[in-house]
């Protein structure tokens, strides 16, 4: 006998709501009786609510990925953090203090002390007074009643006056699959002083705390911050003709088999209703089937209820990347770890990079990191960037100019699990030496820490950033003061008791800001994700705030290519991407124009608004375009 997960909806205290699982046995006869009518044989989309992890940092925490969370390894006071299937799970520690944190969003690092770069909260600050619904689905291992807590930041300085630390919240009895609902508006504070209003750059679950969290497995399939109250937001009337008796309702995701970890209690009705209104607020973007089970066995509906995932946009050009390229345009051998120019090339004597084992092969450079200098406790490896020095000692090298090549980006691994706290950062490093090469003109600045992630990634780092130069250091002469004839990449300073340890660059690009002469057409390149026909509307405007102001570039629609059935498209079926790449003969091939004989002189950023019928995003590229 198949067992399946019964959910029950609880309305506490402090404006949180708890969905709670159960499980219950189902007879595998299925009727004839009762029919659905809606959903009947075709799908039914509803529109994905305003969910911030979606609309502003354009990647829903749906668990699909390691950088859906930030600081899940040591910093968490979790262990055995894994990803797998779209669920995150840990396990608590065993002090049963609460100190257990799964953080959604990070302000970063201490008081700025690395760089404010990737998915953190300086980059996707969130409007505390438009998104206040959080609810997630959370799993323990045990059956006891346990309260969880909510905490957020301000701003990175993390004092009692920037945060807020919510009043607990019950974590009901039953082990399984939880789905919380808390009003981060309404719940109150135990601690700080910060409600949840005005701006908040660090928000993190405490998953639960009491009788039984000690060393329990804990997980995370997915978590949703909205704007509307999902539990009245998005109602959703289920219909069906026939049955009798009572009958209970549940969704179940992507298929119709009803099992203990991903099917839903809807409620319970007595089939002469004929309808049952289903708060579908709770549910993240989906396909779910909806199933009725009766005494005399299970009916599924033909069709699905589908709750749609809007579409996304990645702009190609102008990006941190698109730009002249510094290697491949003046040095001529591009930074690509093709040959052994790239990296560590030619070095002088003096100088050591604290890396063995080094390694071209296919388009990848690999080192092996040991402890060096001897008896250190934290490593320091250097990686001299190659090509900066063509012209024998005697002959001044020459010089970048900074004023034009504003972007840093690498694609980078380093093995092993992070731990930003015992070394897992890297930075970058300029300087210029004389013509004889033997003597520094403009000693070495160093940038703040690069927090480096777990597997391949790709970093991108704004080198006219105001807090780019460590303040640490010595020196401190910006990137634009500076006029470098040499560039090195610090890609680790790991502890040494987490050796051994690998490291591996793909590329590295140091690109200028994009820029065209007024009158030219600029090429829109760019990805976009749907599983359904797009209107994209292109703008340009000075900052990326659209209610002050933006200009109109194009309008285009961009036909769906899911597969189609009696030409009804099936939605969630597949993404797409399309990409839009090159002009020819002053004609945009595949790509969007930008006319720009009417634009004045200046600085603009490419922006996008996309419609689907059910959602629209709004995106803007990470890089503006000079107009000259």
């Amino acid at each position: 006998m198949k067992t399946y997960k019964k959910i029950v909806v609880y309305l506490l205290l402090f404006g949180t709501f708890i969905i709670q699982t159960g499980t219950s046995q189902a007879n595998p006869t299925a009727p004839n009786a009762l029919t659905f009518i809606n959903p009947g044989t075709s799908d039914v989309v509803l529109a994905e609510l305003d969910e911030f992890a979606t609309v502003v940092m354009g990647d829903p925490w749906d668990m699909n990925e390691p950088t859906d969370l930030s600081h899940y390894r040591a910093e968490s006071n979790l262990s055995n953090s894994t990803f797998s299937g779209g669920v995150y799970s840990a396990q608590m520690n065993g002090s049963n203090d609460g100190a257990e944190r799964i953080t959604l969003l990070s302000a970063g690092a201490q008081n700025n002390q690395a760089l404010r770069i990737g998915k953190i909260g300086y980059n996707f600050p969130i409007d505390a007074n438009k998104y206040r619904y959080l609810t997630y689905r959370l799993y323990k291992s045990h059956s006891n009643k346990n309260t969880g807590l909510i905490r957020w930041y301000e701003d990175d300085t993390r004092t009692s006056s920037v945060m807020g630390v919510s009043t607990p919240f019950d974590i009901p009895a039953g082990a399984g699959w939880h789905t919380i609902v808390v009003d981060l508006k309404t719940i109150g504070l135990q601690q700080g002083s910060k409600n949840w209003e005005g701006t908040i750059r660090e928000l993190i679950i405490h998953p639960f705390e009491g009788a039984g969290a000690q060393n329990a497995t804990v997980k995370l399939d997915w978590a949703r911050l909205t704007a509307d109250d999902p539990l009245t937001a998005r109602p959703f009337t289920i219909q069906w003709s026939g049955g009798s008796g009572t009958i209970t309702l549940y969704a179940s995701p992507d298929d119709k088999t009803l099992d203990t970890t991903n099917d839903i209690l809807i409620g319970t009705a007595n089939a002469s209703d004929g309808s049952y209104t289903f708060q579908t607020g709770v549910l993240p973007a989906g396909t779910y089937y909806i199933a009725a089970d009766t005494d005399s066995g299970v009916v599924w509906s033909n069709g699905a209820l589908v709750i749609n995932t809007p579409p996304q946009i990645e702009f190609i050009s102008p990006s941190m990347e698109s730009g002249t390229e510094y290697s491949a345009s003046v040095i001529g051998n591009a930074w690509d770890m093709s040959d052994v120019q790239d990296i560590n090339y030619n070095m002088q004597p003096w100088e050591t990079s604290c890396v063995t084992n080094e390694q071209f092969s296919g388009g990848i450079y690999s080192a092996d990191l040991y402890q060096c200098p001897s008896g250190v406790t934290y490593v320091d490896p250097v990686l001299y960037i190659g090509g900066m020095n063509p012209y024998p000692p005697g002959t001044q090298d020459p010089v970048i100019d900074t004023s034009k090549y504003r972007y840093l980006s690498f694609r980078f691994y380093h093995s092993g699990t992070q731990n930003v706290q015992e070394g897992w950062v890297a930075r970058f490093g300029w300087w210029t030496v004389n013509g004889t090469d033997g003597q520094v003109t403009e000693d070495v600045v160093m940038s703040r820490d690069i927090v480096l992630l777990e597997g391949w990634n790709t970093y991108h780092v704004d080198l006219w950033a105001s807090d780019i130069i460590d303040e640490a250091h010595p020196v401190k002469r910006s990137w634009l003061d500076s006029a470098p004839n040499r560039l090195r990449l610090d890609p680790s300073e790991l502890n040494v008791s987490l050796l051994p340890a690998t490291i591996q660059l793909d590329w590295i690009k140091l690109t200028a800001i994009n820029e065209i002469k007024q009158g030219d057409i600029f090429p829109i390149k760019y990805e976009v994700a749907s599983s359904r026909p797009v209107t994209v509307t292109f703008y340009y405007d000075s900052d990326t705030n659209p209610n002050n102001g933006r200009s109109l570039i194009n309008t285009i629609n961009i036909a769906n290519s899911v597969a189609q059935n009696n030409n009804v498209v099936t939605p969630q079926a597949m993404t797409y991407f399309l990409y839009l790449p090159m002009i020819l003969n002053n004609a945009c091939v595949g790509c969007v124009t930008w006319e720009t004989a009417s634009v004045s002189l200046g600085t603009y950023y490419v922006c996008a608004d996309l419609w689907d019928g059910y959602n629209t995003i709004y995106r803007c590229s990470d890089a503006p375009v000079y107009i000259r």
